[in-house]
């Protein structure tokens, strides 16, 4: 199968989602035209984790698996499973790795993967909403995995290690249905820097979060065995319909603005109307596609519309169709 790369969003997720499909269904792909839109187009760093991480698993055919490469050809032999260690260098997302590994957990053998990157970096999940947020919903799906944080790693020294475990998991159909948030709960984290700063980050949320008269629980985390310095705060809804928001200090940056912007951004997602919000709306898609369901989401983003394209190539029939309608949140159906 040849994939264009390029193809709408066009960046990194084209690679993850087409290496876990790959995977799943047993079959070849050849990427072509890989980021073609980016100022710095081929593989990074990043992807080439993934590329290994997946090659090692399903003991894979590889050509092209080299920094900035534009094209690449990846056929897997043998269904998903082994017991992995992978250093993705300096603060590259650990959890975006992890992300070529979830639609495949339904036809793997036991999986163990021990990685060390980024566990809090720019342009990608948080490790406690995959775990908070991400990981609940899929449950509802039959997906299930565990995974444990044992080192945060911050940008740009990285360092962070975390461990994640799943044997076969057995996919159901599931349509996401859910009432209005009850709960928020959170972690406001810092590390190598005085605890004050996550304390004030956690106040700051907390300050904005009171506007939706609902109960909150930010948790405070201070930590000294991490490489370098950093700071961060996410944040999620229970009891109800689950979002998820973050943000990362930076230097320069006041703690109190770093809770606030986590808090507003949670706010918004849940004065939007939709079952997930639009970071989940688009994580989640590829296993949808597999195993049926629906869902609607407070956002309907590119790259969602790339995945749902991209899962349609493997699945064919546009199995994923989405739906936007006026004054309706956009349905995601497959």
């Amino acid at each position: 199968m040849e994939i264009d790369g390029s193809y709408g969003e066009g960046g990194g997720q084209v690679v993850r989602t087409s290496l876990a499909l790959s995977s799943v269904f047993g079959e070849p792909i050849k990427l072509m035209n890989i980021r073609a839109g980016r100022s710095n187009p081929g593989l990074s760093y990043q992807h080439l984790s993934c590329v290994k991480l997946m090659k090692r698993l399903t003991n894979a055919e590889v050509n092209g698996d080299r920094l900035r490469s534009t094209e690449l050809f990846f056929k897997p032999t043998e269904k998903p499973g082994g017991d992995i260690e992978i250093d993705i260098g300096t603060a590259g997302s650990i959890t975006l790795l992890l992300q070529c590994l979830l639609p495949t957990l339904h036809v793997s053998n036991e999986i163990r993967v021990y990685a060390v990157g980024g566990t809090d970096v720019k342009w990608s999940p948080p490790i406690d909403y995959l775990i908070n947020v991400t990981k609940p919903i899929l449950s509802k799906y039959g997906l299930e995995f565990d995974l444990d944080l044992i080192k945060r790693g911050y940008y740009p020294k990285g360092g962070g290690e975390v461990r994640f475990t799943a044997s076969n998991s057995d996919l159901n159909p599931f349509d996401i249905d859910c009432e209005r948030p009850q709960k928020i709960m959170g972690i406001s984290h810092c590390g190598n820097l005085p605890r004050h700063i996550a304390e004030r980050q956690a106040n700051s949320a907390e300050k904005q979060l009171k506007k939706l008269d609902i109960p909150i629980e930010i948790k405070v985390e201070q930590t000294t065995d991490v490489m370098g310095k950093g700071s961060g705060i996410v944040l999620w809804s229970t009891e109800g319909c689950r979002y998820g928001s973050s943000a990362l200090g930076e230097p320069g940056k006041p703690a109190e603005k770093v809770g606030k912007e986590a808090g507003e951004k949670l706010i918004k997602q849940i004065k939007e109307i939709g079952a997930v919000d639009k970071y989940s709306g688009d994580q989640i898609l590829p296993i949808v596609g597999l195993s049926g369901g629906s869902y609607t989401t407070t956002k309907l983003t590119t790259h969602t519309k790339t995945n749902a394209w991209l899962v349609n190539q493997f699945i064919g029939n546009k199995k994923i169709k989405i739906q936007e309608n006026k004054n309706q949140p956009p349905k995601i159906t497959a």
